[in-house]
């Protein structure tokens, strides 16, 4: 089967004929009903057809946005772009460029979610988001839009500043800036509960844990002496060796005995 290639917007439509001059098949994005569509839309066109998408991204990396769909409607969950990663590695690995890294360069929970969803919903969004992207271990980058944007991503604005979403993503500056991990630091178990290890800039261990579907209360290793939520910085201690989890990533911080 010959190469088979779909031209973005910023790719002359131009090459198509000479392109298949050299038995390459070519379609622009404008042929096949895609102008003005996302780059997800456009690159979920190009796997379900088997095409190479052409696109002017800068060639030291892969760029795409992070917008994520539930049907017709963004989703309210992150947890797809674990899917949306893997099938990207594996476009990448095909065509030559799986030592580049990835960029997604634009990307929140959507329109219509802006209002919707609810503070806690958005705070756990932003960062299941983001640290499911860290623990690929290949997403170098990414851009949340916007910090005040009054519809896409808001996370201040100018009458209540910084909301609860916001105040997340601060949280979670503080925990992952500076930590060290081993590869792919994230798992999931039979019951959907989220653990990631890592060492915190301070030199203590720590686990972020999260379960999106259930509140529960768990039993961590007595290593563990105090917790911390997303709300604040308000360190709390850990009794009985129980912390309550559920949407919200919490971080479990070790004790100085065990380091």
């Amino acid at each position: 089967m010959s190469l088979r290639l779909l031209l973005d917007e910023g790719i002359s439509p131009f090459l198509i004929r000479p392109l298949a001059a050299l038995d390459v098949f070519a379609e622009s994005v404008a042929q096949v009903g895609l102008s003005g569509q996302t780059d997800g839309a456009i690159l979920s066109y190009a796997i379900d057809h088997e095409m190479a998408l052409v696109t002017a991204n800068a060639q030291d990396f892969v760029g795409m946005h992070a917008y994520l769909y539930d049907g017709g409607n963004f989703s309210s969950s992150p947890a797809g772009i674990t899917l949306t990663i893997s099938e990207l590695e594996a476009l990448m690995t095909t065509y030559g460029i799986s030592d580049k890294s990835i960029w997604f360069t634009e990307g929140n929970w959507g329109y219509g979610n802006n209002t919707s969803m609810t503070g806690s919903q958005k705070a756990a969004y932003v960062a299941q988001e983001y640290l499911l992207m860290w623990s690929s271990g290949k997403v170098a980058r990414y851009y949340w839009y916007a910090w005040d944007n009054t519809a896409l991503g808001t996370l201040w604005d100018s009458t209540t500043g910084i909301n609860t979403a916001g105040v997340a993503y601060g949280r979670l500056t503080d925990w992952l800036v500076g930590s060290v991990h081993q590869d792919q630091p994230c798992s999931e178990s039979a019951d959907g509960t989220w653990t990631c290890n890592l060492t915190l800039a301070s030199g203590y261990p720590g686990e972020i844990i999260w379960n999106a579907s259930a509140a529960k209360t768990i039993t961590v290793s007595a290593a563990y002496a105090t917790y911390e939520t997303l709300a604040d910085s308000t360190v709390h201690s850990i009794v009985g060796n129980k912390v309550a989890i559920g949407n919200e990533p919490v971080l479990l911080v070790g004790s100085q005995a065990g380091q």
